[in-house]
């Protein structure tokens, strides 16, 4: 599997083809578990968002649990034929990019992601946004 970070919406279907080919390296590859605690963190329980222990220790969890729900509830599947994708700048290093899938059925599937740019200028998934 070729994995393309060069850009917030590569990332994103690198993350989904790795699901797809149920493999979980370079799933973990594929996500900042460190970037997604922090948002977590300031969100969730913003008087310890400065704590790089909390963090760190979320980001554990958080992969711990990927990995458990995998486990548990099987792999997902992405079906990417026919995708749009709307990006918003958050920071100079953190996007929320929208993804729009359009079913053959008709529906269409909306989820927004946060995508962090890396210190090599590739791009990794931070995490789903829930609403």
């Amino acid at each position: 599997m070729h994995e393309d970070r060069s850009t917030p919406e590569a990332a994103i279907l690198s993350l989904e083809s790795a699901y797809n080919s149920k493999n979980l390296g370079a799933v973990f590859e594929l996500i900042d578990f460190y970037c997604e605690a922090e948002i977590m963190v300031k969100k969730l329980m913003p008087k310890l968002s400065n704590e790089k222990t909390v963090i760190s220790e979320t980001a554990t969890a958080l992969r711990l649990s990927l990995q458990n729900n995998l486990i548990e509830n099987g792999w997902p599947q992405f079906d990417n034929s026919n995708i749009v994708f709307e990006k918003q700048v958050v920071s100079q290093d953190l996007f929320i990019v929208t993804k729009i899938l359009i079913q053959a059925t008709g529906r269409t599937v909306i989820d927004k992601l946060y995508v962090k740019k890396q210190l090599d200028n590739t791009y990794k998934v931070a995490g789903l946004i829930s609403e």
